[in-house]
């Protein structure tokens, strides 16, 4: 038994991923890739992003963003 669940990437998480991307380049703060089908994936499926790099992925309108490290 695995304590992680992996998800499958679907086309709902695409085209919200995609849709960050555009977003972001429009107002002239894009982030990386990979970090927009991350980005996308949250968003598509209501989730909650747990992260250290806090501060790249609030630049998404509508994600929610956590960051679980103390002290940093």
């Amino acid at each position: 038994m695995s304590a992680v669940t992996i998800l499958p990437y679907t086309a709902e998480d695409a085209r919200a991923s995609a849709s960050v991307r555009a977003a972001l380049e429009k107002k002239g703060k894009p982030i990386g890739a990979y970090d927009v089908l991350i980005a996308g994936a949250a968003l598509a499926r209501g989730f909650t992003l747990v992260t250290a790099n806090r501060r790249e992925f609030e630049r998404v309108s509508g994600l929610q963003v956590e960051t679980w490290r103390s002290g940093r």
